[in-house]
């Protein structure tokens, strides 16, 4: 029977496939994997009869059953293979090869930190740019009165000592 005329034209056939009833991926190929995991979908059915189900409906053992025929009949399981969607799997390699990349260098850079010898040249440098920040800073109003406006050292009152 065609996978196309099977049960009502009003439902969605990819919802109730062979993969979904026995709780198996399409990746599955191997026989002796398929049988386990199938097993597996039937201890939970007998178990507990609401613990697996699909439209609300719970699934049965006779379900599992039609389900396992079709799964292990090569002919009727590519035919189901068309009811199923593929499992996507996101591009992450990059990423990941990046992530690699990364760690690596953290790595090397925490096994030899950089040693910084002389902070002299960091003064200067702190002290020119504070310099360049207050020239273009404007002076204070003399409306607000005292020094309201006015920066406080260290930063303030260009006066080298």
């Amino acid at each position: 029977m065609s996978v196309w005329r099977r049960g009502s034209l009003t439902e969605n056939p990819y919802v109730e496939n062979a993969f979904r009833v026995a709780r198996v991926s399409p990746e599955v190929v191997r026989r002796h994997t398929l049988v386990q995991l199938i097993g597996q979908a039937r201890m939970i059915v007998s178990t507990d009869a609401r613990a697996h189900s699909i439209r609300g409906q719970a699934v049965t053992s006779e379900d599992i059953n039609r389900a396992e025929s079709i799964l292990l009949a090569p002919q009727e399981r590519i035919l189901e293979e068309l009811l199923v969607h593929a499992t996507e799997r996101l591009p992450l390699q990059r990423a990941r090869q990046l992530m690699q990349e990364a760690s690596a260098v953290l790595v090397r850079e925490a096994a030899a930190p950089a040693q910084v010898r002389d902070l002299q040249v960091l003064r200067t440098w702190v002290a020119d740019l504070v310099g360049q920040y207050l020239d273009g800073v404007k002076p204070s109003d003399a409306g607000f009165g005292a020094l309201e406006m006015d920066l406080v050292p260290p930063f303030g009152r260009n006066e080298r000592q």
